[in-house]
């Protein structure tokens, strides 16, 4: 049987071998500055490449290990206020998903062009109403509305594509098609709705209100 726990070692050597290879390879993308002459080293470096300085002695060590803790510790720090940011932009976007253009089945009066009105998705006061910036884009707001795709909303504003008013902003329709109407932001109702006035976008008819 020795030759089955030579066997048992020799991979147990194998697997340690290769977790110290990975761990080399983490140390030798990790950038850190020589504790002497402040040039920028790999973390895992004995010897500067620059002052050539002996960097295996303690205090350098220490020195390169507080190093590579606060760089970790920053990158810990950034990538939770990013997945904080966008888990905040889903919240929002989910949470104004709460109509489709089909969910509106009361009659309204039809807002012509050059009358005005306002913009009104739902009954929630505070809830956000989406504008395609095209015709075209409106047909894949649409689509991403109804099918409630929070994500996809998302990437329509990125590109440009659509952008979003509170409920009740007020707006003048400057065009319309078959069951759309192309309208202009005239008058915000909250400060974060203030950047948006004068620009205009298409929305379904239904959505275009009264006064």
């Amino acid at each position: 049987m020795e030759w089955l726990k030579n066997l048992n070692q020799k991979m147990r050597d194998a697997r340690e071998g290769r977790k110290k290879a990975a761990k080399e390879a983490r140390l030798e993308r990790i950038k850190v500055k020589c504790p002497f002459c402040k040039d920028t080293i790999p973390s895992n470096a004995t010897k500067c490449s620059h002052c050539t300085a002996d960097l295996t002695s303690k205090d350098a060590r220490e020195n390169i290990e507080s190093q590579i803790k606060e760089k970790k510790k920053i990158l810990i720090i950034g990538t939770s206020i990013v997945c904080g940011f966008f888990l905040m932009i889903l919240v929002i976007v989910i949470g104004s998903i709460s109509s489709s253009p089909q969910q509106s089945v009361k009659t309204q009066s039809v807002v012509s062009i050059g009358g005005e009105g306002v913009l009104r998705s739902s009954d929630d006061p505070s809830g956000t109403v989406f504008l395609a910036t095209t015709p075209e884009a409106l047909n894949q707001l649409t689509k991403t509305i109804i099918a409630k795709d929070a994500v996809g909303l998302l990437q329509l504003a990125i590109e440009g594509k659509a952008f979003g008013v509170t409920n009740g902003t007020r707006i003048k329709v400057i065009d319309s098609g078959v069951g759309t109407r192309g309208v202009r932001i005239v008058q915000g109702v909250n400060p974060v709705d203030q950047d948006k006035i004068g620009r205009s976008g298409w929305v379904p008819y239904e959505w275009v209100k009264p006064n």
